[in-house]
């Protein structure tokens, strides 16, 4: 899918590839062979000449400028850079984790454990759970589910147990949830502009997800914690 940019937003995103390009001393036959990008598609977005952009490109040209992929989109009008109250980085996630998960409280309760969510290619879950599992949560009432993919590495690794509250059906730009899209369910992080939601991965090869209109979608709960070991 490609999305139209308005004109002065493309000449300064263009601006902006020129100058990346200058200071890593990359020719274009270099990003070529990094990218997969043509010469004829690089040299249209340098001089602004590219309205609707291919998000591949998008993606392939943040990971070899080592840039978050979501610098790219607010420049281009997808996520109104206002919007974006806040990207929680893996440290703000265990801060999270450790408030919920306190050593210290005597109070356990069993929550629900799902086969999966994907952190990757989409997967179907059972909504019947697994098992259950007992955590100190003073009398919370969230589920978790598997992490099954690498997508959200490395906030989330693969194998591990996210933790979530089901009752959170409102999400700011960055949290983390767990989500319900055309008959399979994600874990990824949430952002929401001009163009529409948008489902965003922390590892950055994996190309964002765009909510479209007539999608049967829904999110499950705001993530709030995680269990690598049990």
């Amino acid at each position: 899918m490609k999305f139209e940019v308005d004109d002065n937003k493309m000449l300064r995103f263009a601006e902006f590839l020129r100058n990346l390009r200058n200071e890593k001393k990359y020719t274009l036959e270099q990003i070529k062979k990094a990218t997969g990008i043509g010469i004829s598609d690089i040299n249209q977005l340098e001089n602004g000449m590219r309205k609707k952009i291919n998000p591949f490109h998008l993606v392939a040209l943040s990971n070899i400028y080592k840039i978050n992929v979501l610098k790219f989109y607010e420049m281009l009008g997808y996520i109104n850079k206002e919007k974006i109250d806040s990207y929680v980085e893996k440290e703000a996630i265990e801060k999270n984790v450790a408030e919920i998960f306190d050593e210290k409280s005597n109070m356990f309760e069993k929550i629900p454990l799902f086969s999966s969510v994907a952190a990757g290619a989409g997967k179907i879950v059972d909504e019947i759970p697994e098992t259950y599992i007992q955590v100190p949560l003073s009398g919370k009432n969230f589920r978790a589910a598997y992490i099954s993919g690498d997508s959200m590495e490395p906030t989330l690794v693969n194998g591990g147990i996210v933790v979530f509250d089901p009752h959170v059906e409102k999400l700011k730009n960055g949290d983390i949830g767990v989500f319900y899209l055309n008959g399979e369910y994600f874990v990824k992080r949430f952002y929401k502009g001009s163009q529409g939601v948008f489902l965003q991965s922390d590892n950055h090869i994996y190309m964002p997800m765009l909510v479209k209109e007539h999608d049967d979608f829904k999110i499950w709960g705001k993530c709030t914690g995680t269990i690598n070991e049990l």
